[in-house]
């Protein structure tokens, strides 16, 4: 049997997600099966009509793969809780789980791409989330690093670029001048005294904090009761 892979296609708004998988496949990074199903936001957000019923069925497809155990993508700006449930429970259903992540310098540079898609047809997205997914960016990915079995970092300037990769705790960059967003998270990382766990997965789950048991509570309750969405936990790619 086939390895069941969750690959999680990561990055700030604007950076070229969608691009990067595309990249991803042509190039043959990695095994194009283990893509999987490729959960697709913005194509269901047209396909439904709008963002939350777009976010549904985004949901809906990903508890599907989970339970038939194929392997998925999905593209996501790692924001909110809903990011961590879904890799929780495709790390006890026994997933690989692997973070291809696309970065950019600056705010601006964010902003300005968004601007250049909706000149061009493509979606808008309020500017304050982009801003706040922005400014917590490096916390999102300290968040979701350790459930991580691979993760490569790629610069989006002027073409994808595997800039980093992450091995045993430690952000490693492939070239001899990173860019500076990735220097910049190799400080916080740093400084944050962040380092991968030797056991990064407990399926017991008896190191959570009560925090942490909460939110999986009430992800257990809301799969018993049929899925519960919220508007906040929509990820506006």
């Amino acid at each position: 049997m086939s390895a069941k892979v969750y690959s999680i296609i990561g990055g700030v708004n604007g950076c070229g997600k969608s691009s990067l998988t595309g990249v991803l496949q042509s190039q043959k990074v990695c095994n194009f099966l283990e893509l999987g199903t490729i959960i697709d936001v913005d194509k269901l957000n047209v396909q439904y009509g709008n963002a939350l019923e777009g976010g549904k069925a985004a949901i809906r497809l990903i508890n599907d793969c989970l339970e038939k155990g194929t392997s998925f993508t999905q593209e996501t700006t790692l924001s909110g809780v809903r990011i961590e449930r879904t890799i929780r429970l495709a790390k006890e259903k026994g997933y690989t789980v692997r973070l291809y992540y696309v970065g950019l310098d600056s705010l601006e540079e964010s902003l300005l791409r968004i601007q250049n898609r909706v000149a061009n047809g493509g979606h808008n997205i309020p500017k304050h989330e982009v801003e706040r997914r922005f400014r917590h960016r490096f916390e999102d990915l300290k968040r979701i690093l350790p459930y991580c079995d691979e993760a490569a970092f790629y610069d989006n300037q002027n073409g994808f670029v595997q800039v980093a990769e992450y091995q045993q705790g430690v952000l490693v960059p492939l070239i001899e001048e990173p860019p500076r967003w990735i220097q910049d998270l190799g400080h916080y990382l740093e400084s944050s005294g962040f380092r991968l766990p030797l056991e990064t997965w407990d399926p017991d789950f008896t190191k959570l904090t009560p925090e942490e048991a909460a939110v999986l509570r009430q992800s257990e309750q809301e799969r018993e009761n049929g899925e519960i969405f919220a508007e906040n936990d929509i990820d506006w790619n």
